[in-house]
């Protein structure tokens, strides 16, 4: 999920990631044998990845959204973020990996779902808070990337180590 989804929701930014930190994830998963197919918003950032092997479904000019149904119930698993497409895997009942997940009151999950957070860092000082502080702060109930700026604090997105990690 980048600002293509919604561009006008500006207090959403705090949700969204870059495309470029998927890339040795997508690498690996390659090597690996696997096929890797991106479904979303046509407008959103290229992974620009030279592989036969990943297709960008969305930008490709035969493109229509049941597409995105159809991936997400063939899929062996799926990496998502916290947006709509992770709800569509949950119901065909593929395992999950949510990554950049921001701090959030609900997230939905289903067994064998793994999950890794956005850090949360003071502006001033750059250090991270754990997250008995996130949750001692109540900032699970923000919605806004304002809230977060009033309070001094940043929502990191995770970087391409965490996430190949994470895979």
């Amino acid at each position: 999920r980048d600002m293509t989804f919604l561009p006008q929701a500006s207090h959403h930014t705090f949700r969204c990631a870059h495309i470029a930190n998927y890339r040795p994830a997508v690498d690996w998963l390659i090597e690996q044998g696997y096929w890797v197919i991106r479904i979303g918003e046509p407008d959103s950032a290229s992974l620009e990845h030279p592989s036969p092997r990943v297709l960008e479904i969305a930008r490709r000019a035969d493109y229509e959204g049941w597409m995105d149904l159809a991936f997400s119930a063939l899929c062996r698993f799926a990496i998502t973020c916290q947006s709509g497409p992770e709800a569509m895997v949950r119901i065909y009942g593929r395992p999950s990996l949510m990554l950049n997940i921001p701090p959030v009151q609900l997230v939905p999950h289903a067994p064998g779902d793994i999950f890794t957070f956005k850090h949360v860092r003071e502006t001033a000082t750059g250090e991270r808070l754990p997250f008995s502080e996130i949750v001692a702060r109540a900032l699970p109930m923000f919605s806004t990337s304002e809230e977060f700026d009033a309070r001094g604090l940043e929502v990191e997105e995770n970087s391409a180590e965490e996430i190949l990690a994470a895979i």
